[in-house]
């Protein structure tokens, strides 16, 4: 996904993402999301990647340290842009059925249209189809209709264990 807040012509934006996204492969990552914002002089380039095994300091460093000099190019007319590089966090927003999928068997926060109101639901992910995703919640397992679905998200949960079902040794 690429936001942009400010105006730059679409095409060079599409550049950016381009070269971005092959920096981030080129270091073992995935390109998550990239925002452009700000007015000229006070901009601000976040680019957020996820690798397996998690994004770690150091692997954001080295992605900026490759972008800077493409941002640096005059050509490029961004030398005024401010870089943050990131992972997009343990409880990033689920973008789309590909992620949907990804995540089956995490903790998820699921915000859906109920009737007239809405709904949020917190729990694992059990099953997703095209038009439904079903989340196990602390009483009952969750229907929710895709098609009804406002934001999911990735959830932790904090001091206890969330699995489902645990495998205990009888000896």
């Amino acid at each position: 996904m690429l936001s942009v807040e400010m105006d730059t012509p679409a095409a060079g934006v599409e550049t950016i993402r381009d070269a971005v996204e092959a920096a981030a492969a080129s270091l073992g990552c995935e390109l998550w999301d990239i925002t452009l914002a700000g007015p000229a002089g006070n901009r601000m380039l976040r680019v957020y990647i996820d690798a397996p095994g998690g994004v770690d300091l150091d692997r954001c460093a080295r992605l900026s340290r490759s972008l800077r000099p493409l941002l640096d190019d005059p050509q490029v007319g961004l030398e005024d842009v401010d870089l943050e590089v990131s992972s997009p966090g343990a409880e990033r927003g689920l973008r789309g059925m590909a992620d949907y999928l990804r995540f089956i068997g995490q903790r998820v926060n699921v915000r859906f249209r109920h009737g007239d109101a809405e709904t949020v639901v917190e729990g694992m992910l059990l099953r997703v189809t095209d038009d439904a995703m079903t989340i196990a919640g602390r009483e009952q397992s969750t229907e929710v209709p895709i098609s009804d679905l406002i934001s999911a998200r990735l959830a932790v949960q904090f001091g206890g264990d969330d699995r489902l079902h645990r495998q205990r040794r009888v000896r």
